[in-house]
């Protein structure tokens, strides 16, 4: 917390990180898969070649009114591209994602607490 300088440490649960694993590949594909979807066939996107599947159904990812397709790797299983169209409130959202990384290798020195030296550590 910058403005006050101090920080906390705490461990999540495995029970929070199954409600909230949305952005991994499994996440997403069971996220998807959790709702009634319309098979879309196969097409080709970006060189690979995938199947696709749609979901029209409010409540989905957070929007009051839905369309979300998700295209899924035919020999890996992993998810290619995701299309969602949604309206919450007056705002209308169109989110597209792809060109996935999965097998990124990171840097461990990003998971490194890096702590400045003036901030204090909240009561546990």
């Amino acid at each position: 917390m910058p403005v006050t300088k101090q920080y906390g440490i705490g461990t999540a649960s495995e029970e929070y990180m199954k409600e909230n694993n949305q952005v991994s590949p499994t996440g997403i594909i069971k996220e998807f898969m959790s709702y009634e979807y319309t098979q879309l066939g196969r097409k080709t996107i970006d060189g690979v070649e995938a199947e696709g599947i749609e979901v029209n159904e409010p409540g989905f990812y957070g929007f009051e009114s839905t369309v979300g397709r998700l295209w899924i790797d035919i020999e890996t299983n992993l998810p290619v591209r995701m299309e969602i169209e949604g309206i919450r409130g007056a705002t209308e959202s169109t989110v597209i994602t792809y060109d996935y990384n999965w097998d990124a290798q990171l840097d461990q020195s990003i998971f490194q607490l890096n702590i400045p030296d003036d901030y204090t550590l909240l009561e546990q």
